[in-house]
């Protein structure tokens, strides 16, 4: 089951405004020095595939662009539809506009996942791992952080009714509970029957309403997917994660982590994680999808999203592995059982299963 939701904002602040460029490619037309007799000319724009140089493990990661000047990571990503250019390109304006403001930074930014020591062995050897608690923040994971600094951007740009996808893992029991307490909160919510009725089929029906209703409506966006600017505002709006990491970190041992584990559904969690440490390689970055009753059922969601963690992939910066659903409620069972933790095992712990790791290490998992 999946679901579309609307719901209405008052008091808009004062609107932005930008200008629009398009990656078309237009041949100069010199008239000719001598008088010559009317004749009329015809003009085609064409759209055409931009050159994407190809990148590697081996080149500087500062000097990745993520995303390029025309949304892309990579060969993925881009601007798209066509209908939704000028809104995409209004919306990417004011995210940049709003870099430097600190008081919308101080609104938007409320991140403050604690960190625990999960596990250390008694004589001192072995993996150090860390917990970052994103389950403890409101509404239970890090979601907050983007859905409130989206929703002011939306506002700050006059619009007074925003749109959402919902769904999870199209599981529709835990999916009809979630959009109950949306209703609660005064929610419009619209069930999608179309396709396979998953998390993507309610993305599209979303576009769909946005692009019927731009001059009212604003889409919010939860994962490091669609059109952009969405990947890069996600990943911007998540970004804290790391940043405290780091800090938490520098507090704990004086250094950076060794290892960084973090669930990839939709990939916000794990990108906000991963950001901060990019540039070092030294830092190695695990995403773990799920692979639900097994990579050959046809049943999991062991896919990466064609996007920034499909870029990270495709140069060799990240890894990613997949947990079946077994294997993660087992993992839910025992750190329930040892550490007193209870988490969603069908949203987080997949992370938890992976455990390829060595002895000296320093290793952050994030739950969320």
């Amino acid at each position: 089951m999946a679901g579309a939701a609307t719901i209405n904002l008052s008091n808009p602040l004062p609107s932005f405004s930008s200008s629009l460029t398009f990656p078309f490619n237009i041949n100069k037309f010199t008239s000719p020095r001598t008088p010559v007799k009317p004749f009329s000319i015809s003009c085609t724009l064409r759209r055409e595939a931009v050159a994407v140089a190809p990148v590697s493990m081996e080149s500087d990661p500062t000097g990745w662009q993520r995303p390029d000047s025309f949304g892309r990571f990579g060969k993925f990503g881009g601007k798209y539809p066509e209908t939704l250019m000028y809104d995409l390109s209004e919306l990417e304006t004011a995210f940049h506009s709003l870099a430097e403001d600190d008081k919308f930074q101080g609104k938007s930014t409320l991140f403050r996942g604690a960190v625990v020591l999960a596990y250390k062995s008694p004589n001192g050897e072995g993996p150090e791992i860390y917990l970052k608690r994103e389950d403890l923040n409101h509404t239970g994971a890090h979601k907050i952080n983007n859905a409130v600094a989206q929703a002011l951007l939306a506002k700050r740009l006059g619009k007074k009714r925003i749109i959402a996808e919902n769904g999870q893992h199209g599981v529709a029991s835990a999916t009809a509970i979630v959009c109950a307490r949306m209703q609660l909160l005064g929610v419009e919510v619209r069930a999608v029957h179309s396709g396979t009725a998953t998390l993507k089929d309610a993305t599209s029906e979303v576009i769909r309403d946005w692009v019927t209703n731009t001059e009212t409506t604003r889409y919010i966006l939860g994962s490091v997917a669609g059109p952009h600017p969405y990947p890069m505002m996600v990943r911007e709006f998540h970004a804290v994660i790391g940043k405290e990491t780091r800090k938490q970190a520098l507090e704990k041992w004086g250094g950076k982590p060794d290892i960084l584990v973090a669930c990839v559904g939709g990939g916000s969690n794990a990108m906000g994680l991963f950001h901060e440490f990019v540039n070092y390689k030294d830092v190695r970055l695990i995403g773990i999808e799920a692979a639900g009753f097994g990579l050959d059922s046809g049943k999991h969601a062991a896919t990466l999203t064609k996007g920034e963690h499909s870029f990270l992939k495709d140069v060799g910066r990240a890894e990613y592995h997949s947990v079946t659903d077994e294997e993660a409620l087992e993992a839910c069972k025992r750190l329930s059982r040892l550490e007193g933790i209870i988490q969603h095992w069908r949203r987080r712990m997949h992370w938890l299963t992976w455990k390829t790791v060595s002895n000296s290490t320093k290793w952050y998992q994030s739950c969320g």
